[in-house]
């Protein structure tokens, strides 16, 4: 818990992150229905964490010229680099497993092809291509005759 204290008021804000991050991290890999559901969530937590330990370095540093200018004492000093080192390490150790995990999770989702459009619908974990439920504003399917697969698109 020394730890923890060391890292100054950013720290409590760090540990509530990471409990709401792994928590959706680990219902995403408890139940499998819920890796069809929009990472964004996930993924705004993973950025936020560094963010905040930099936040938390800011406000060590900050501290410690503070305390250098009050008390001159280098003893002093030191809690803020403390701090600042603290909160770094603790936004850094939550993001990167996490965004490992979350990219090996969205690998696994499924892919699928819809029969009558063949490679111009298929469904990938990194971005779908429409095929005909989901034609729309900004999508590409394949005209009739096209040969996607040798890259000639045109069907020319």
């Amino acid at each position: 818990m020394e730890w923890f204290g060391r890292g100054g008021p950013v720290m409590p804000i760090l540990l509530l992150v990471g409990l709401a991050l792994y928590g959706l991290l680990a219902h995403r890999i408890l139940q499998p229905s819920a890796r069809e559901q929009d990472p964004t969530v996930i993924r705004a937590l993973i950025s936020a964490a560094p963010l905040l330990g930099l936040l938390g370095t800011v406000t060590g540093i900050v501290g410690s010229f503070e305390a250098m200018m009050v008390q001159g004492d280098a003893r002093a000093m030191s809690a803020g680099i403390a701090e600042a080192l603290t909160t770094t390490q603790y936004g850094l150790a939550l993001a990167a497993p996490a965004l490992l995990l979350e990219r090996l999770l969205g690998r696994r989702r499924p892919t699928a092809v819809a029969p009558e459009h063949g490679a111009a619908s298929v469904v990938t974990a990194d971005r779908a291509q429409p095929g005909p439920a989901a034609v729309g504003a900004g999508s590409w399917v394949a005209p009739p005759g096209a040969d996607v697969a040798s890259g000639n698109p045109s069907g020319r």
